[in-house]
């Protein structure tokens, strides 16, 4: 995974460059969300969602299955919720 953010930390009396990045291990608080951008015939918006799922495989099958009921609802909306970490490039002593 590519650091999203890479910066300098001083710790005790040395500087330590620090990355944040997503974390790989799995963890209770990971939670996707996908919701409907559709809109009813009469410009009613759709207000359908994936409802939370631990993962975004999980919200993208619920997407595909609400495109089949209803093939002009397309475009869905992602909230995510993902655990990062912060690494040194070296551990500090």
């Amino acid at each position: 995974m590519t650091p999203i953010a890479g910066f300098g930390l001083v710790i005790g009396r040395r500087l330590t460059t620090w990355t944040m990045r997503l974390d790989d291990e799995p963890h209770p608080s990971q939670r996707h969300l996908l919701a409907c951008l559709g809109e009813s015939e009469d410009g009613t918006p759709c207000e359908a969602h994936s409802g939370e799922r631990g993962t975004f495989e999980d919200a993208k099958r619920w997407a595909a299955g609400h495109a089949r009921l209803h093939p002009d609802h397309r475009r869905f909306s992602q909230l995510s919720e993902l655990a990062w970490v912060m690494v040194p490039d070296e551990e500090p002593e």
